[in-house]
């Protein structure tokens, strides 16, 4: 079986684990053509890393023709306090939600629901009123209205002028201005967190410059107000 199709069973345990004690059918390693030896290695490898520091806990899925083979869990989902990992413990999954915050995008393109070139500004006003901060000669910042619209397209290759905040080397001093990852759940629903960012200068045009950068996020907004979801 390739490596995408591992990946996508173990998604799919992941989410499904929470909604039913047996997420799948289970069968056997040797039914479904592993080695129960060969299997423990697992063990042994979460077992060292765990010992040693390295990862606190992890939940290990395999799934082959959709069957459930091994669904196990290891070490501690809180070690400070001694909270044991459960296999339907919930990880946050940080950039690994991009690529399929870009698989909804585009199967709504897809759909004809959300064009790539539509502007942004067509979901959330705010958008077009963002300035550029622009650096002049003298080292003063101007603040220069946008060159074109940013679009949804720039959303998704990270064209969009936005950045990410609590990084000394993002965007400069207009950049310092955006709000580190860590603090973005204290932002209660999408609408506060757009009100709140649309509120700041982009740092560059739009379609200039890729700058890793809120742009996921921004997507995800996007996402919930086209679906209602």
């Amino acid at each position: 079986m390739k490596l995408a199709r591992y990946a996508a069973a173990l998604f799919g345990i992941a989410t499904a684990a929470s909604a039913a004690p047996q997420p799948l059918p289970p069968t056997t390693p040797e039914q479904a053509g592993f080695s129960a030896e060969g299997l423990k290695r697992i063990d042994a490898f979460f077992a060292r890393e765990i010992g040693q520091n390295r990862v606190p806990g992890a939940v290990v899925g395999i799934v082959r023709d959709g069957k459930l083979v091994s669904l196990k869990a290891y070490g501690f989902r809180d070690k400070a306090n001694g909270l044991p990992m459960q296999t339907d413990s919930i990880f946050g999954f940080a950039s690994m939600t991009k690529p399929m915050v870009a698989v909804g995008v585009l199967s709504l393109t897809q759909d004809g629901r959300l064009p790539l070139f539509s502007p942004l500004a067509s979901y959330f006003p705010g958008f077009a009123d963002m300035k550029v901060a622009t650096p002049a000669a003298d080292g003063s910042i101007q603040y220069l209205a946008q060159k074109r619209p940013i679009s949804i397209q720039d959303l998704l290759r990270h064209t969009a002028g936005l950045t990410y905040g609590g990084r000394p080397d993002a965007g400069g001093s207009a950049g310092a201005q955006y709000p580190a990852g860590d603090s973005l759940p204290a932002l209660k629903s999408s609408t506060d967190f757009i009100g709140e960012l649309t509120k700041l200068p982009l740092v560059y045009q739009p379609g200039t410059v890729w700058e890793y950068s809120l742009a996921f996020d921004v997507l995800g907004a996007v996402t919930e107000k086209v679906t209602g979801q």
